[in-house]
């Protein structure tokens, strides 16, 4: 009997140990990796060259897919926020159009903060490598092996 004490106390114990763990990837704050003036610039670029289809909330009508929520995370969440940036630049608008790259960067940066990301000091560019997951709130999915 006092065998099976132990091993529970062992487990509790490693359940203890591996918690916080969890919580902290859980519930840990975002990477800052755009500035509050990018979002900024970004909502009124966003308003001006992509509301006409992606809707005012980023919530997405039509063809043009959600920038924001549970859609758009499901396809960027594990990809790098360089990547979101050279897919937008490259295929928005689908007509063509002349947006600046610095233009594309803070809608980028205001989809991220719609997202529940939060602007810092250092600034999206081209070249950000940090998963989309890292850089906003919303809690992810955890996946359990079989």
């Amino acid at each position: 009997m006092r065998f099976m004490h132990a091993g529970g106390v062992i487990v509790l114990l490693a359940g203890l140990t591996a918690g916080p763990a969890w919580l902290s990837a859980q519930g840990a704050a975002p990477t800052a990796i755009f500035t509050a003036a990018q979002a900024q610039s970004g909502r009124d670029a966003y308003q001006t060259h992509c509301a006409s289809c992606h809707a005012g909330d980023l919530g997405g009508r039509n063809d043009a897919p959600a920038l924001k929520g549970d859609a758009f995370l499901a396809t960027w969440q594990a990809k790098p926020a360089k990547e979101f940036f050279e897919f937008v630049s490259a295929t928005m608008p689908p007509e063509g159009g002349d947006i600046s790259e610095d233009d594309y960067l803070a809608i980028v940066a205001f989809a991220l903060q719609e997202n529940g990301g939060v602007p810092g000091a250092q600034a999206l560019t081209a070249k950000t490598a940090t998963p989309i997951r890292e850089a906003v709130t919303r809690p992810q999915p955890r996946r359990f092996r079989n």
